[in-house]
């Protein structure tokens, strides 16, 4: 078929095979949003620990911003994972919901701090248990982890084909978002 004089031929019709997803690339939106997510985690991380730290922290210390990168990229190895017990999931989407969730906890813990109840909450977990401090810092931490868990995972498990491997990457987000958390309030 001529059009134009240019013959149209199966070689230079450009199929599927050119297009983003099956080469293994994201789409230009998604890869801008990822970064962004990234970016936004670790000024988070910043905030959260200049939060803890009374402000001995600065968002232009790139050693923290350099230790914020550590939590998203943990998350991003999960997802791998994720993709791997469950290929229809998609390592974007099960990426995204778990910097999602990072990112909600750290919200929820400067928020809490800034007003007042964190510490409120943690004496009561702290008191009612029984437990040190430390021990009452890594309650809180997991249930500020479960909350933003709660809010982005929930979703997830319940559209997964795969139940339990959505359960099995959702409480390995929760118990890594968790530690993350802990170790966040006792670097100091």
């Amino acid at each position: 078929m001529m059009a134009n004089g240019l013959a149209m031929t199966s070689a230079s019709h450009r199929g599927p095979e050119g297009s983003h997803e099956t080469r293994g690339l994201p789409s230009p939106v998604s890869a801008i949003f990822n970064i962004g997510l990234l970016l936004a985690s670790c000024v988070a991380f910043v905030l959260a620990k200049s939060i803890t730290t009374h402000g001995r922290v600065h968002i232009d210390d790139v050693e923290y911003l350099l230790v914020g990168i550590l939590p998203p990229v943990l998350l991003y190895g999960l997802s791998v994972v994720a993709e791997r017990l469950m290929p229809d999931a998609g390592r974007d989407s099960v990426a995204r919901r778990l910097l999602t969730a990072w990112l909600l906890a750290l919200a929820v813990f400067c928020l809490g701090k800034e007003l007042h109840v964190y510490e409120a909450l943690r004496s009561v977990v702290e008191a009612a248990v029984g437990i040190g401090r430390d021990g009452a810092e890594f309650a809180m931490a997991f249930l500020l982890a479960s909350l933003a868990s709660m809010a982005t995972l929930t979703g997830f498990v319940v559209r997964a084909p795969e139940k339990r491997s959505a359960i099995a990457v959702s409480l390995a987000a929760l118990v890594a978002i968790s530690v993350m958390m802990h170790l966040l309030l006792l670097l100091r």
